[in-house]
């Protein structure tokens, strides 16, 4: 990522901050993810080489940017959806400014509608909109995830409370070609604290749903994100290394 990308995000991050402060609407707040939470992104796309990445929830493209940006390195795209026209043009004009328009395909429109038809397979998909559907995106998204593929789900322990049916959903079954079949689901969750993640501990079931946390040193409450999928998220870290959250400044 380099210094003018890095320097639109900080001035992304500041107007998603102000204008939070002053609006009380949630359609004309930003709610943007931070930007530790956004370089955890950069690294897993970068970490996991993925090319096929779906966003649910663009708002002025503050996450999208982080996501593209990687994509751009693999030579993948990002398809993003988002419902709110004024916020629509802004992730258009924040796209341009960051040069990263011609990788992202936004789709306007209530989410659920969307997914229900987006062909997919994805490799990584990020969940980061209203938190009262994320229990029917994930079972939209799910048959669309390629075998192995990622789910990243923000505010998975922020707000676990709004999510209870969300968290503890175990296989996602559909039909295809007339036979049932049955996604499992392998849960980690993810603590990020002051842009370092700290080394993973690992809870395995028999049952195929574990669970792996990761924590800072201080137990310090951070941001979070939920990945579901068949990648083992202690070895994208060490994969990544820490120094990658400096390296570049991503």
């Amino acid at each position: 990522m380099n210094d003018e990308l890095t320097a639109l995000l900080d001035r992304l991050a500041r107007f998603g901050d102000d204008n939070d402060s002053r609006e009380t609407e949630r359609p004309k707040r930003m709610l943007n993810i931070t930007r530790d939470t956004g370089r955890l992104l950069w690294i897993i796309v970068c970490a996991t080489r993925a090319t096929r990445i779906l966003e649910v929830g663009t708002s002025n493209a503050f996450s999208t940017i982080w996501l593209a940006d990687a994509a751009r390195s693999t030579g993948g795209r990002v398809t993003t959806l988002e419902v709110n026209p004024e916020k629509i043009a802004l992730a258009h004009a924040n796209l341009a400014s960051a040069g990263l328009d011609g990788v992202v395909e936004i789709i306007e429109g209530p989410a659920a509608d969307t997914l229900a038809g987006l062909p997919g397979p994805f490799d990584l998909v990020f969940l980061d909109a209203d938190r009262a559907s994320y229990l029917t995106y994930l079972e939209l998204v799910v048959p669309r995830l390629r075998p192995g593929g990622m789910l990243i789900a923000d505010n998975a322990t922020s707000h676990a409370n709004e999510l209870q049916d969300y968290l503890v959903y175990e296989f996602v079954e559909d039909y295809k070609d007339g036979f049932l079949s049955r996604r499992e689901l392998i849960r980690r969750t993810l603590h990020i604290v002051g842009g370092v993640a700290s080394t993973a501990t690992l809870l395995t079931a028999m049952d195929g749903a574990d669970r792996i946390r990761a924590q800072a040193d201080d137990g310090a409450a951070g941001d979070e994100a939920l990945l579901t999928g068949g990648v083992l998220l202690g070895e994208v870290l060490e994969d990544a290394g820490d120094d990658r959250l400096e390296r570049g400044r991503v």
